[in-house]
C-alpha cells in the first residue's frame, strides 16, 4: 500500500543545525513539519531544496511560525486560528494519491484563559478535520499530555487514531508533542526524531493506506 514517511521536528530543540540537516538529508523521510519557524531560520529553504524541493513557509517572530518541506507537490488548503496560532492545513499529492495534513502549535494551557483560548483551537482543527476526513495526520506541539481530557475528546470527537500506544507512560518525561490520523491510515511505524544518537528533536512516523478500512467502507458504500 502506498506510504508517507512525516517528520515533526520543533526548531527550538534544535542545538545542531548541520547535523540536523545531514540527518534529514540521509533519512527516508518524505515531509517534513517544523514548528517555530522563526526568522533565524529562513536559510532552511536554500539548505534543504536538494532533498526536499517544495516547501511552505508561515514565517513568524513567535512559537507559531512554521515550515513545511516536501519531496512532492504540496497544496495548501487553508492557514486555521489565524488570530492566535497560525495552524496550517494542506495536501501532499504522492503518486496521484493525496494525504492530508494539519500542523498545529496548541497554546499551552497555563491558566483558565489560554486554556479555553486552546479548547477554542481544538474545535476549529475539529471542524477542518470536518472538511478534509480522508487520509489525514494532524501533527504538532499539543502543549498537552495525550491523556487529558481535552485531546481525549478532540481525539474521540474526530474519530482520530493514535500513533503512540496508549498507555500512560511512568517517565517523568511526558511527550507534548503528536500525530494523530484517520481511521483510513495506518501507522506502521513511530519513533522519536534523534540526531547525535541521543539528541531529541522531534518524532517520526510511516503512515499507510489502510487497505482494510477501504474495502469495508467501499462495501457499506454498495449496501447504501
Amino acid at each position: 500500500e502506498e506510504k508517507v514517511a512525516v517528520a515533526h521536528i520543533n526548531l527550538s530543540n534544535i542545538a545542531d543545525e548541520s547535523n540536523m540537516i545531514k540527518t534529514l538529508a540521509y533519512s527516508n523521510v518524505e515531509v517534513v513539519s517544523f514548528q517555530e519557524y522563526t526568522p533565524e531560520w529562513v536559510a532552511l529553504k536554500d539548505q534543504l531544496k536538494t532533498w526536499f524541493p517544495y516547501s511552505l513557509e508561515l514565517l513568524r517572530i513567535d512559537p507559531y511560525g512554521k515550515a513545511i518541506f516536501s519531496k512532492y507537490p504540496i497544496f495548501l488548503h487553508d492557514t486555521l486560528n489565524k488570530n492566535i496560532a497560525s495552524d496550517v492545513s494542506f495536501e501532499i499529492v504522492k503518486n496521484n494519491h493525496s494525504f492530508n495534513f494539519i500542523s498545529t502549535y496548541l497554546i499551552p494551557s497555563l491558566n483558565s484563559k489560554t486554556l479555553e483560548s486552546a479548547k477554542s483551537q481544538l474545535k476549529i482543527l475539529n471542524e477542518e478535520l470536518g472538511n478534509t476526513p480522508k487520509s489525514t495526520i494532524i501533527l504538532g506541539e499539543f502543549n498537552m499530555v495525550y491523556w487529558s481530557s481535552e485531546l481525549r475528546h478532540f481525539k474521540e470527537r474526530s474519530n482520530l487514531q493514535n500513533s503512540r500506544k496508549e498507555v500512560i507512560p511512568v517517565s517523568f518525561k511526558v511527550p507534548y508533542d503528536h500525530m494523530f490520523y484517520t481511521k483510513d491510515l495506518q501507522c506502521i511505524q513511530l519513533k522519536d526524531f534523534l540526531i547525535n544518537r541521543n539528541e531529541r528533536i522531534g518524532l517520526y512516523s510511516i503512515f499507510q493506506i489502510n487497505n482494510r478500512e477501504k474495502k469495508l467502507n467501499d462495501k457499506l458504500s454498495l449496501v447504501n
